[in-house]
């Protein structure tokens, strides 16, 4: 079971997590936004949120001509939290962890 986590936004951030990881792929904002029917600017906030606490982030290295900033791609942290193998406190921690940095 996947912990409640304060600052997340279930069901957009479920469904963006989900799809990352089910379609293994990296994928854009606008592509995600179509495919999980978000609005585009409210999923790119959600994307920041997502990023900021470890659970997506940009690929580690992009094609030639590609900007890796443009794309995201799940994270370890946001596999081991759709399969619930992550604490509430875990996840909280991450959060402090980020407002003190």
């Amino acid at each position: 079971m996947r912990p409640r986590i304060s600052w997340m936004n279930r069901g957009p951030d479920d469904a963006i997590l989900e799809l990352l990881d089910e379609s293994d792929m990296v994928l854009t904002p606008k592509v995600m936004a179509f495919q999980i029917d978000y609005d585009y600017t409210y999923l790119r906030q959600r994307l920041g949120v997502l990023k900021e606490h470890g659970l997506i982030d940009h690929p580690a290295d992009a094609p030639s001509g590609v900007s890796r900033t443009g794309v995201y791609e799940i994270t370890t942290l946001g596999r081991r939290f759709l399969n619930g193998d992550v604490t509430r406190d875990e996840m909280e921690a991450v959060a402090e962890a980020d407002d003190a940095a």
